[in-house]
């Protein structure tokens, strides 16, 4: 079984993978305690792949503001919801207050430019 960043352990806009690995190795434990065949990392859900892929093409579109991006992700959102949100755990709430937290402007100009295509 692929594991770690192998299998997807890391999320692709951020690289955050520490809690991810290890909640993945926890449950990989317990499925070999159950005699169970170890399954790789479950996919992201729909939102948060959605999520990911817009901060990546706004990153790609503008390099030089990703510094600005990443000090408003971690100062606006509280580190229980930007925890959640960056293992993988997010509720809805979290999603929102992370959208909340960036520069709407960008997001937008990148969303409307994908919409032209």
């Amino acid at each position: 079984t692929r594991v770690g960043l192998e299998s997807g352990g890391a999320r692709a806009s951020t690289g955050y993978s520490f809690q991810r690995i290890q909640q993945w190795a926890a449950h990989a434990a317990e499925q070999l305690r159950n005699g169970q065949t170890v399954q790789p990392h479950t996919r992201d859900p729909w939102l948060i792949r959605w999520m990911d892929s817009l901060f990546l093409r706004v990153l790609a579109s503008g390099p030089d503001q990703g510094a600005d991006i990443f000090l408003r992700l971690f100062s606006r959102v509280p580190s229980g919801p930007l925890l959640r949100f960056l293992a993988g755990n997010a509720r809805l709430t979290d999603c929102l207050r992370v959208a909340r937290a960036l520069p709407a402007g960008l997001f937008l100009r990148q969303l409307c430019k994908s919409k032209s295509r």
